[in-house]
């Protein structure tokens, strides 16, 4: 049994004597009481220092009590403990037994994922240079892997498998650091009484720069700083696997959005060419006789009607659905407080960041890519969240939500905090895309 210290009350006739630490090795001999001890015997204070310092004394008497009671709740207290130590260790165990193998592509573009082990079959996804994916099972020199919402096989000659794998994910992965404390102090330096920088609240999501045993340095949108390792969890995220369908989707997004910033830029150099053109012409109509007075009028108007109706589609086409997109972040956040679930879709029972987002877009009969890397590059770029509207999407590093205004946004955080409302900047902003 392992070594339990315990404050223990010594009874005796003058009164109650504090212990300071009684510590006992095997609660057993408590039970062994001899001739001389405290029962029932009226020492005094002194009596008890004396007999402290006699260590054979105080073996004998370190458990000795006029009330079986005391020693049975000591037992209990050491079996406890043991309990609990055991039951720690067993679930670190199955933690790590649990823990599932992976694969890393270790490749210069991207690895075809296909549907049999076999290099004639079809491809169903694509696992780009260092993206990761969960083995399923090993066969004829081919994984079975699960990434994003691909499941396929993979040749084994182009990852890497095992520890090497865990290690390689470690280090090209983002880590991230989850508060788990309502309200977390970041301070200016690796020490409890540093200068408080700012304070982060519960669910908040924040890039890990470096580790220690008890403090962790992480980035807010404002500061470096580091708090403290027992108020967060820290973990990996990497990039998963794209099928091929939310390959062609993206290609056509982007290829649409390419086209429509061009747009763009077209309406908007011809509205600047009318504004030039209409000064040149009132000023020249200034110095003309009234009758070229009178035309130049007559023909401004419908000049300028098509000016204003240009920049009014220039404005739709780079603002995008104003009504829409609020409706959609509307939408979004009567889901705060449902559980997050990774590789999930369900906006009741459970969706990942990514899966949270396509579901959402897609009650609106809008098809967006599974992943958060591939959602992230869909629609236009905004340039700035000054910018941003309702319905835009917010990309990070591994992660994406949907912007709801006001500097939020609404996303499906982790699995310790499910769907939840968080400012924008709580990490540093990859990119932001307006879909509508």
């Amino acid at each position: 049994m392992k070594v339990l210290q315990k404050r223990m009350l010594v009874m005796s006739a003058m009164g109650i004597l504090l212990l300071e630490t009684a510590a006992f090795p095997n609660v057993a001999k408590a039970s062994k009481v001899l001739d001389n001890s405290v029962v029932g015997t009226n020492y005094s204070t002194e009596d008890i220092e004396k007999l402290l310092e006699d260590t054979t004394s105080w073996e004998d008497i370190s458990l000795s009590f006029d009330s079986t009671s005391l020693v049975d709740e000591a037992l209990k207290l050491e079996e406890e403990a043991d309990k609990e130590t055991a039951e720690r260790e067993a679930k670190a165990r199955d933690v790590e037994e649990e823990k599932p193998e992976i694969v890393i592509a270790q490749v210069d573009n991207y690895l075809n994922i296909r549907n049999k082990a076999s290099e004639d079959s079809k491809i169903v996804g694509k696992l780009y240079k260092d993206g990761v994916g969960t083995i399923i099972k090993e066969k004829d020199g081919w994984y079975k892997i699960e990434s994003g919402s691909v499941t396929g096989y993979v040749k084994a000659d182009y990852v890497l498998s095992g520890e090497e794998a865990q290690k390689k994910a470690d280090e090209v992965g983002d880590r991230l650091a989850i508060v788990t404390t309502t309200t977390l102090k970041v301070r200016e330096k690796a020490k409890k009484d540093a200068t408080v920088l700012t304070l982060v609240g519960e669910g908040e999501v924040l890039p890990v720069k470096k580790e220690s045993k008890n403090w962790v340095k992480i980035k807010t949108d404002d500061h470096s700083g580091y708090v403290s390792s027992e108020y967060v969890e820290l973990y990996t995220e990497n990039e998963q696997a794209e099928s091929i369908e939310e390959e062609r989707a993206r290609l056509e997004r982007e290829e649409e959005a390419k086209r429509a910033e061009e747009e763009a830029r077209r309406q908007e150099l011809l509205a600047q060419q009318r504004t030039v053109s209409n000064t040149s012409t009132t000023h020249t109509s200034g110095n003309s006789t009234s009758s070229s007075s009178s035309n130049s009028s007559s023909s401004r108007p419908s000049s300028t009607v098509g000016s204003s109706s240009q920049t009014s589609d220039s404005t739709t086409t780079s603002t995008g659905n104003k009504s829409l997109g609020q409706q959609i972040a509307n939408y979004a956040v009567q889901f705060k407080g449902n559980p997050y679930v990774y590789g999930g879709t369900s906006l009741t029972n459970g969706a990942d960041c990514s899966g949270f987002v396509m579901s959402v877009f897609r009650n609106f009969g809008i098809s967006l890519p599974r992943t958060s890397g591939a959602q992230g590059s869909s629609g236009r770029r905004v340039e700035s969240i000054s910018q941003a509207q309702p319905g835009d999407l917010i990309a990070y590093t591994g992660h994406i939500g949907i912007y709801i205004g006001n500097g939020k946004l609404i996303h499906a955080s982790s699995p310790r905090t499910g769907i939840i409302i968080s400012d924008v900047n709580y990490r540093p902003i990859k990119s932001i895309r307006r879909i509508v």
